[in-house]
């Protein structure tokens, strides 16, 4: 078969399904239409022998079960097989039936590359790589699968060759060259994005950390890529490797090589079924289409679960795009993924403003000094001591103001207090009680006082 260069990776061809052709390595015949992926319907035969235990006993079993499921061994179906959950009332059939329940939720792009590099191998080599490759298979490896592994095969093309057609995955080798269709025939595109574009932010922040600071790191990379990155696991994030001299730029680079197979050719059904719903299914329904789409989630697409979509029409089209590029948003460039960042080391205050409050209103603080007339006495003069207000007088009293003054001090009016008469402090005689008025009817009018406008109170008896 002849390939053409210029032709686009085999998840870019159109079309929806495929006819059910020969994959066996010989065949000339070659795939116009592959499957994007596919998706396990069975369990290996440790985690199905869990439905004969119960209690604590099952503890020591989850531990097989969890090796043969190999790196789809996250998120659902993780939970179900958590010691966590064990206890002396559990029963194996419950953890049975919630691993069939979710274990549709591992899909497989494509073979893992610790498989496909058997092409060519034979002997002792073929026998050292063969359970590698079973166990990145996980719960592909079962059945007619498993049969490719341990028939006792000796020529690595025949086990890849018996792989591909039990799996029912496409060898990338028998896609045919796919010219790309006239704008008119479709603007939908096929492929809509490609982990190599949109790295997770969990695998790209491993880009400027070195050493051993990565192995906590690729842990969390690997969940979120989950089965749509078996290959960049097995390849770039193996947790063995990491040493003192590792680079993180470099596992960031074998990602971006690897991921360039895994692919997103259309929308997990959880999500094509957004179209019809209601705004109140929506609301039930959008977060499994977002779990479902795994690492390819991106910030595009949680904008759309975040914007209030006013119909499930809208938030489909708002998914599309994302992933297509068509929102610009959640695409992971080189340049992207090392910055960081710079998080302001302050932020500005718009403190309120308010008025100075009125001097006479703070308990015991006394007249504002500014606004008493200047009687600081001589050099050579001794300072009299300033007697202590009583305790009412320390209550002080808060003039709200009348008129435009609205409480603000005239120039001068306020200089004069009670305790600056001229009559001094003696409430006893009568010039201190009209000194009194006077003070009050300047205050309030602003004016000198009319002495026949203000009757002299007769002085107390």
């Amino acid at each position: 078969m002849v390939r053409s260069s210029a032709s686009p990776p085999p998840t870019t061809t159109s079309g929806t399904s495929s006819s059910s052709t020969s994959s066996t390595k010989t065949s000339p015949t070659c795939v116009s239409a592959p499957k994007g992926q596919v998706c396990a319907t069975d369990l290996p035969q440790a985690c199905a022998d869990l439905g004969n235990y119960n209690g604590m006993i099952l503890s020591f079993q989850i531990s097989a079960c969890k090796s043969a499921l190999g790196p789809f061994a996250v998120g659902d179906i993780a939970d179900c097989i958590s010691l966590d959950t064990i206890t002396t009332f559990s029963k194996g059939s419950d953890t049975v039936e919630c691993l069939r329940r979710t274990i549709t939720s591992a899909c497989l792009p494509s073979l893992p590359t610790i498989c496909t590099e058997l092409a060519g191998e034979s002997g002792s080599v073929v026998a050292s790589k063969v359970p590698l490759c079973g166990q990145q298979l996980g719960p592909f490896a079962v059945g007619k699968s498993l049969d490719c592994l341990i028939s006792g095969k000796t020529q690595g093309d025949d086990i890849i060759s018996c792989l591909w057609e039990t799996t029912g995955l496409i060898d990338p080798g028998r896609i045919c060259p796919v010219a790309f269709p006239p704008p008119t025939v479709s603007s939908t595109p096929t492929t809509l994005t490609c982990l190599s574009q949109q790295l997770p932010s969990a695998c790209a922040i491993l880009q400027n950390v070195k050493g051993l600071s990565l192995k906590p790191l690729v842990g969390a990379c690997q969940l979120v890529l989950g089965s749509y990155g078996v290959d960049a696991i097995a390849q770039c994030l193996n947790p063995v490797e990491i040493v003192s001299g590792s680079q993180g730029r470099d596992i960031v680079s074998c990602l971006t090589r690897t991921l360039s197979k895994a692919c997103l050719t259309r929308l997990p059904s959880s999500c094509e079924a957004l179209g019809d719903m209601s705004l109140l299914s929506l609301a039930l329904k959008l977060p499994q289409c977002i779990t479902d789409l795994g690492p390819f989630a991106n910030d595009g697409v949680k904008t759309c679960a975040t914007s209030k979509p006013t119909s499930g029409q809208e938030v489909l089209k708002c998914i599309t795009n994302a992933l297509a590029g068509g929102s610009g948003s959640g695409r992971v460039s080189e340049e992207d993924s090392t910055a960081v960042a710079s998080l302001p080391s302050a932020v500005a205050r718009l403190d309120p403003v308010t008025d100075s409050p009125d001097p006479e209103a703070t308990p015991g603080s006394g007249p504002n000094p500014a606004l008493i007339p200047d009687q600081s006495p001589s050099p050579t003069s001794t300072p009299t001591p300033t007697p202590t207000p009583s305790p009412a007088h320390k209550k002080g009293h808060k003039h709200k103001g009348h008129g435009k003054g609205k409480g603000r001090h005239h120039k001068d009016d306020d200089s004069e207090t009670l305790t600056h008469f001229a009559a001094g402090g003696d409430k006893s005689s009568t010039d201190f009680w009209w000194k009194f008025n006077e003070w009050v009817w300047k205050h309030n009018h602003g004016k000198e006082v009319d002495e026949d406008a203000v009757q002299k109170p007769k002085s107390p008896a």
